[in-house]
């Protein structure tokens, strides 16, 4: 990863604490923590290849006036920047600055829906849905119940949107799939925004799932 994104730099969001950041740092990526004042002045795709999320569920709306770091990612992305959302939480933007809940996400192109507390009986697995296509590998299937975290929120695909879809939960039993763990988005408005569940992140499969993505990106 150190060669495929060498001379670039990535941008974090304050207060980073999840496995991917962690993994991240262990990779040897250029990555620089900002604070939210230097975020609401602006983020430049030219000087940050990626803007990384990788804290709970809280972040900072507001700097100085009213949701200009909102305003600040989101013009990032626009300009043809990619925000990387790999939280510790389950639902990323979710609280603000002082704790109230304003769940955010949606403003910027995560459709994370639906869900659950505790999962349905069956036998649920992470799937990659190109696997025939593009030859993928992964090392083994990724069993639902292998996970610490199971409070359940996918990305779950806009109309009109278009994506590539990663790992997608599936039952084996019944066929049915619930939505989408690890996937890029491209917004109509323009740049990428790539979101991994955080059950995925405090799994034994968080090296091979971050190695993927990135390398995903690189292309």
């Amino acid at each position: 990863l150190k060669k495929q994104f060498e001379g670039k730099t990535i941008a974090v969001l304050p207060e980073p604490e999840s496995a991917a950041f962690w993994f991240l740092m262990k990779q040897g990526l250029d990555l620089k923590v900002l604070t939210w004042k230097e975020i609401a002045a602006g983020l430049d795709p030219k000087q940050y290849a990626m803007v990384l999320y990788a804290g709970h569920e809280k972040y900072c709306t507001t700097a100085q006036k009213a949701d200009d770091v909102d305003d600040a990612i989101i013009q990032y992305v626009k300009g043809g920047g990619t925000l990387l959302v790999l939280s510790s939480g389950p639902l990323p933007f979710y609280y603000d600055q002082d704790s109230k809940a304003v769940n955010r996400a949606a403003r910027f192109g995560l459709n994370i829906k639906g869900g659950w507390e505790r999962s349905p009986q069956g036998n649920l697995v992470f799937i990659d849905p190109h696997k025939q296509q593009d030859n993928t590998k992964w090392d083994r299937e990724m069993p639902f119940q292998e996970m610490s975290e199971q409070r359940w929120r996918p990305w779950i695909a806009d109309k009109g949107v278009k994506s590539t879809v990663l790992l997608t939960l599936k039952d084996k039993a019944s066929d049915k799939t619930y939505g989408d763990g690890l996937v890029i988005v491209y917004p109509p408005s323009g740049g990428r925004i790539a979101y991994c569940w955080s059950g995925l992140l405090v799994s034994p499969y968080v090296e091979i799932v971050c190695n993927r993505l990135l390398e995903k990106l690189a292309k």
